[in-house]
């Protein structure tokens, strides 16, 4: 049976023209109303950001932080590291609305 070749995903046009040359991957989920898709930046390493470029979340080791417009989430336990992807996520969400 032949195989047949994939297109490449492609990045939401806000986020490619920020970073081009981050590489859009397949899974994408929207969370609120609010799409997010993964993006690799190495072998290693890959950033979960949202439609309009604002939100980045990214994992270092076990925990994972937020960024909204650049700066760093911190929600009012004056935490930075958040236990999963969907905790950081809702955390910079809430700092936009």
């Amino acid at each position: 049976m032949p195989m047949c070749a994939l297109a490449p995903a492609s990045g939401a046009a806000a986020v490619m023209a920020k970073w081009p040359k981050l590489h859009p991957l397949y899974h994408s989920q929207i969370v609120d109303g609010v799409r997010f898709q993964s993006y690799r930046v190495d072998a290693h390493f890959t950033l979960v950001i949202s439609n309009d470029a604002r939100i980045r979340i990214q994992q270092h080791g076990d925990f994972w932080i937020a960024h909204v417009d650049g700066a760093e989430v911190i929600d009012c336990g004056l935490t930075r590291r958040f236990a999963s992807e969907l905790e950081a996520l809702h955390a910079a969400l809430a700092k936009i609305c």
